[in-house]
């Protein structure tokens, strides 16, 4: 990819669009609505999701400790299971940075000459 020079762009911005050479530019230029509505996806449901997951294994584990009539390796491996699926759930935490990161960067102000 052939990038031009920041001098011929400003030139050419400068020529034609003089009111632009000291604007501020916010954000990205490829926004789109699929990329707003799976970052509102990630921000907005997967938390709730992640919150009732923690609340159910919360609950499991207090039936398991409590009187349950099941065999002291049946609530082993139950035990075992619940903390591999929460495991799994928080795993998928990871996926919400990269998203925060994008989301921070659409609010950051641009106002550079090297940026062009």
């Amino acid at each position: 990819i052939h990038q031009t020079p920041t001098k011929i762009l400003k030139e050419i911005v400068h020529r034609y669009f003089p009111e632009f050479v000291e604007l501020s530019v916010n954000g990205h230029d490829s926004l789109s609505i699929p990329v707003i509505i799976v970052n509102l996806f990630y921000l907005i449901c997967l938390p709730m999701v992640w919150a009732s997951i923690f609340i159910l294994r919360w609950n499991v584990m207090k039936l398991l400790n409590g009187q349950v009539k099941m065999s002291r390796r049946s609530k082993l491996l139950q035990k075992a299971f619940v903390n591999s699926v929460t495991v799994q759930a928080a795993l998928s935490l990871l996926a919400l940075y990269p998203t925060l990161a994008y989301v921070i960067g659409q609010f950051v102000s641009i106002h550079e000459e090297n940026f062009l």
